[in-house]
């Protein structure tokens, strides 16, 4: 299979007019490794266990189409034209072609072996498993075990098939049978061929074959070179550092890879840039400040959107040198390669406390492999660390001696601003398999740690040393030599708790016992895979290894409580606050203003929610993020918004992505993991932090008018699945996750912006129905909880007198503290933080003044109160609540210890000096982030993720007859019915477009909006007669919508069904947005359903479906009963095929 792994029907996107996203290059100073193949040692001649097919049998005709430009990047990817396979698929495939040149025809090779850093490529263009394969699973090409082929005749001619090469469509699939005869018969010339000798046909791609057995090749990530012979040629500068570096590669290749290195140092920087643009050199070190006085910077900008691993993203064994770092660094970091020694030296003293540590956190490895593994792999440490050649490299390079063993290590100086995935790996000479540094060590202390424990001991004899290793971004590495002395207790760890502050005080405040902070998420360097081994285990290990339960990461318990106990009480009434700045006297706000400016500072506020109105434009809302942070002084703000995709999207440049039902009815938690981080990272981008999504209630009630499609579904099972996907991808982008409405707002049929709801189910149902997708989330340490204004007599009957009318009403979950203490925290077990709805809201504001609402959410057990009615009031009722003793300070100290505490483990704010102050993602350059922004939101990738989810997700519900697809054909015509212009316009456009990609001539599509109408006009009647297909796009919200008499939109629909079903015309129905619309129609023979709203994928790929350019593949994620409620229509799991 090439690069992509299709679904049938799935359209081909021409990824050649998007490009790969800019790079952002701001670091003029440090050396940049320019590479024409991925930066990996390669083998002597031949890839271990590869061989090269033109060496077999050179008759063999080659195409490898990603060392042209005639593949679906558009550009070369690797410039390696080779065809490599391990041996005996090798052997396997010169016998077929032997076969064929028998019959007179020849085999034609499109892409072998494939290295995984390729892979990874491809993903980072298109991160969408449907069409590229995900690169940590590897894919069957990365096992050298898949090989892509066509049919030539005796002169080498292409012989004509079904479709081209890379093809996206039916053309491609094995049992199309639309195509010409002598098309059919070469692919079964093609396939017959290549399954006599045991190949496996793959059923979407009549080019692709797999080996037998190809699950049982490893994969593999050895580099296509494009050398000459055996030999790597590299280029450098002239200038001391580049020649280094340049010098260092040169060995490294040459040690690791048995390689011979041509290395020339060049004075005229653009001759160098052109020998390596030509194919004279394989690798090139070079300054970019250089190229750029010598006019070279253009061609860099090529090399870095062909080649983006070069600038740091993921690659392997990049130096960064800096000239006035390396007297500085040199002797600091020769002290941290000896405690690496040491480190390793305790690993093989005590392996087997390290086996159980690495066991703790991967159990697929046996206990014995594991301790085997650690101690080979000190063996092989010691063994490889070749101080002579660094000896004479630096002799060579200064003249001067260094001191033996020597580990040379070169640290860039990264600007504090610098987001993690701009930072390169660092490579460690000696050994590769421990370089996991990333930017300067000491500013990454500062950002774990605060300035208590920046200071870092050099001195001391290898002796004594230990190493600890601590992570930054969620990624913990802890060298096993230290987490085996923990495990067994022994040396300094004897008798003493295992938490952070622990560890971090032994390490910093003791002469001669250096801490190393590593904060890598790839490991560069020959021996990576053995160190994985050891240490690629201990992800997450800040958490499990080194922390009590609940402990802050970056700060402990005792020190947010010193902290918090010095701030004063107003200060810590505003951290509980949330507000919004839609608009300020009457006019939409996307930048501050010194009023707005003078407000978040006069309340002390610790947040506030973006609406549509704020968010216009990308490079907009990050600069009023960044105002809006400016603003905020200290202790830097949650910036939150609704961005739960579908119906509920904020950002009007933003990617819209299907919406929870249709990612039910896709029924693939990947799929919405995928979706959340897309959106994830698009809000990351933007600095906005907190996604207030997902929504996680069970749409168990069809009369529901505020979650429908908000829903994943009527399953409780399935919504929970869902859910934890949708958080765990949020959090993989670096953004809050807030589950909603807890307890649940699936059942009710009242919308809580206009009244209060009710469920009145017990504590039986609730837990097994409403409860169970929270419980998953709560279990899966979900950061945010979000409240109903929904009453729930069940848990709590606690009754209050409405201000509206005087009337008793049962008090709401949001302000009751059986619902958020009791329920939430105690029985549940959730101690994240507690964030209200909105307070504005009808269902709070009808009946409780903005101080009483506020004062009852926050004695409830509520940690921040959104959008109070009047933020006044609720300050400063807050304020007076605490001073009167009506709540009690601790509690509020409660609160705002986990709140800062979230801030902390987010990078919103830090520890330095005993205080807080902004974090890392709170003060990101404002240039910086727009650069980035720029190429995420909105960008082709999430794009793409987004069309392929919505076509997965459309749902065919019915089709008699097989009415389905519709088949259009030159002159036919083509009615479309649309509630309004927007959704006209997105069905009419799909339908525009399938006519001209199809090349049908004198289609004619006419579309109605039938706004307000009841029945067809006499046009429109005109226009069904004529027309050879009728599409109607229903609509419904509620029950009212749905129900005939009582609104337009079923009047209409009803009725246009029924005179296209009298007048014997095809007519599909689309469900636009709920599913629910076939109850008051049952008698029409094709209906679909697509879980949209008024803009996003969903129309379109319903169009798609109908006509037959993508297949329905959705199951109903709800059941609909039928119009009178007796009975069901359709059950959950509903959907057809297309025949």
């Amino acid at each position: 299979m090439n690069a992509f792994n299709k679904k049938p029907g799935l359209k081909k996107t021409s990824l050649a007019r998007h490009g790969i996203a800019k790079l952002f290059l701001p670091l003029a100073g440090f050396l940049l490794i320019l590479f024409a193949a991925p930066l990996l040692a390669g083998a002597s001649g031949e890839i271990p266990g590869l061989v090269d097919i033109s060496r077999l049998d050179p008759t063999i005709r080659l195409d490898i189409r990603y060392a042209t430009d005639n593949n679906f990047t558009g550009r070369v990817v690797y410039p390696a034209p080779r065809c490599l396979l391990r041996e005996d698929v090798a052997e396997r495939l010169v016998r077929v072609h032997q076969k064929l040149k028998e019959s007179g025809y020849g085999l034609k090779v499109y892409d072998g072996y494939r290295p995984l850093a390729v892979q990874k490529k491809f993903w980072s263009i298109m991160p969408v498993e449907d069409y590229v394969a995900d690169p940590f699973k590897g894919s069957r090409h990365n096992r050298g075990a898949a090989v892509d082929v066509g049919l030539v005749d005796s002169e080498g001619n292409e012989m004509p098939m079904p479709s081209g090469y890379d093809d996206f469509t039916e053309k491609a699939r094995r049992d199309y049978t639309g195509a010409p005869e002598e098309e059919l018969r070469n692919r079964a010339i093609l396939e017959e061929a290549m399954v006599s000798e045991g190949f496996l046909p793959f059923p979407s791609e009549w080019w692709h074959f797999d080996a037998p057995g190809w699950e049982n090749y490893p994969v593999s990530d050895q580099p296509l070179w494009a050398y000459s012979g055996n030999t790597v040629r590299i280029l450098s500068g002239t200038r001391q550092e580049t020649k280094l570096a340049g010098f260092y590669m040169a060995q490294d290749y040459g040690l690791y890879g048995d390689l011979k290195c041509q290395f020339t140092a060049m004075e005229d920087q653009d001759k160098l840039i052109t020998a390596l643009m030509n194919g004279d050199a394989d690798l090139a070190v070079v300054s970019p400040a250089a190229a750029k006085n010598r006019g070279a910077l253009p061609e860099l900008a090529v090399l870095a959107a062909l080649y983006p691993d070069f600038a740091g993203k993921n690659a392997d064994g990049i130096v960064l040198v800096r000239k006035d770092r390396l007297a500085a660094e040199r002797e600091r970091l020769l002290s941290f390669a000896r405690s690496t020694l040491a480190g390793l030296e305790l690993a093989e003293k005590y392996p087997d406390a390290a086996a159980m540590a690495v066991l703790r956190r991967n159990r697929e490895m046996s206990f014995e492999d594991c301790r085997q593994s650690i101690v080979e792999l000190g063996k092989r440490y010691k063994k490889n660390a070749p101080a002579a050649l660094y000896q004479e490299a630096w002799t060579r390079t200064f003249g001067t001696e260094i001191p033996s063993p020597a580990i040379e290590v070169f640290s860039p100086e990264v600007p504090s601003t610098l987001p993690a995935r701009y930072l390169c790996p660092v490579t460690v000479a000696a050994a590769g398999e421990l370089a996991h540094l990333a930017g300067d060590l000491t500013q990454g202390a500062e950002r774990v740690f605060g300035s208590e424990a920046v200071v870092v001991k050099t001195g001391g004899s290898e002796a004594s040393a230990r190493l600890v290793g601590l992570g930054l971004s969620d990624f913990g590495l802890a060298t096993a030599g230290v987490v085996a002395e923990m495990e067994a207790g022994t040396g300094r760890f004897a008798g003493e708790a295992h938490s952070v502050r622990r560890v971090t005080t032994l390490y910093t405040s003791t002469a001669g016992e250096p801490v190393l902070l590593i904060a890598s998420r790839e490991v560069p360097g020959p021996w990576k895979e053995g160190f994985k081994t050891m240490a690629g285990a201990f992800r997450d290990s800040l958490r499990s290894s080194f922390f009590a339960p609940g402990e802050a990461r970056s700060a402990d318990s005792r020190e947010l409580d010193r902290i918090i106990s010095k701030m004063t009480l107003e200060e810590k009434i505003g951290q509980m606050l949330m507000v919004s700045f839609r608009q300020w006297k009457s006019k939409d706000v996307t930048e501050i203003n010194g009023e707005i400016a003078a407000t978040i500072k006069k309340y002390h506020l610790g947040g506030v929610i973006l609406f549509r109105e704020n968010v216009a434009g990308t490079g907009q809302t990050a600069g009023l993020v960044a105002q809006l942070q400016k603003a905020s002084g200290d202790i830097p703000l949650f910036i939150a918004v609704d961005q739960e995709g579908g119906r509920v999207v904020r950002l009007q440049t933003g990617t819209v992505m299907p919406g929870n039902m249709a990612l039910g009815a896709a029924g693939s938690p990947e799929d919405t993991y995928a979706v959340a981080k897309a959106i994830g990272e698009e809000l990351n981008a933007l600095g906005i932090n907190v996604d207030l999504a997902p929504v996680v209630d069970v749409n168990i009630n069809p009369d529901n008018p505020v979650i429908g499609i908000r829903s994943f579904g009527s399953d409780p099972q399935l919504v929970a699945d869902m859910g934890v996907a949708y958080i765990n991808g949020l959090r993989d982008a670096g953004v809050i996750a807030t589950v909603k409405h807890f307890p649940g707002h699936g059942d009710t049929d009242v919308d809580s912006h206009l009244g209060l709801p009710s469920v009145p189910h017990g504590p039986a149902r609730l837990k097994t129905v409403e409860l169970k997708p929270f419980q998953q989330a709560f279990d899966q340490k979900v950061d945010m909880v979000m409240t109903a204004h929904v009453t729930f007599p069940a848990i709590d009957n606690t009754k209050a007198i409405s201000k509206n009318d005087g009337r008793e009403i049962s008090i709401p979950a949001t302000l009751s503290h059986k619902v958020l203490t009791d329920l939430v925290r105690k029985e549940m077990g959730f101690d994240g933080v507690i964030i209200t709805d909105a307070l504005e809201m009808k269902a709070i504001a009808d009946h409780f003044g903005p101080r009483e609402a506020v004062i009852g959410a926050v004695k409830a057990g509520a940690d921040i109160a959104l959008m109070p009615a009047d933020l006044d009031q609720a300050y400063n009722g807050l304020l007076a609540a605490v001073r009167s003793g009506e709540i009690p300070e601790s509690r509020i100290d409660e609160s705002v210890k986990r709140l800062i505490r979230l801030k902390i483990s987010k990078g919103i704010v830090k520890v330095s000096d005993g205080r807080f102050v902004p974090g890392e993602k709170a003060t990101r350059d404002l240039y910086e982030r727009l650069m980035v922004a720029g190429d995420v939101v909105g960008g082709a990738a999430h794009r793409a993720i987004e069309k392929r989810v919505a076509e997965k997700a459309v749902t065919l519900l019915k089709n008699e007859g097989d009415m389905l697809p519709f088949k259009l054909a030159d002159g036919k015509k083509v009615v479309l019915f649309a509630p309004w212009d927007d959704r006209l316009d997105l069905m009419t456009g799909e339908l525009n477009r399938i006519i001209a990609e199809e090349g049908f001539r004198n289609v004619e599509v006419k579309g109605f909006v039938y706004n307000e109408l009841s029945a067809l006009t006499g046009e429109q009647k005109q226009a069904v007669d004529a027309a050879d297909y009728v599409v109607l796009g229903s609509y419904s919200y509620d029950v009212t919508s749905r129900t005939p008499g009582k609104h337009w939109l079923p009047d209409f629909a009803l009725s246009t069904a029924r005179y296209a079903l009298d007048s014997g015309k095809p007519l599909a129905v689309m469900a636009i947005r709920n599913p629910y619309d076939i109850m008051y129609m049952p008698g029409v023979k094709a209906y679909v359903a697509v879980y949209g709203a008024a803009e996003g994928p969903n129309i379109p790929a319903g169009i798609a479906v109908i006509f037959g350019q993508a297949r329905p593949q959705g199951r109903l994620p709800v059941s609909i009963p039928n119009s009178s409620g007796t009975g069901t229509l359709y059950e959950t799991g509903t959907g057809l095929s297309f025949k």
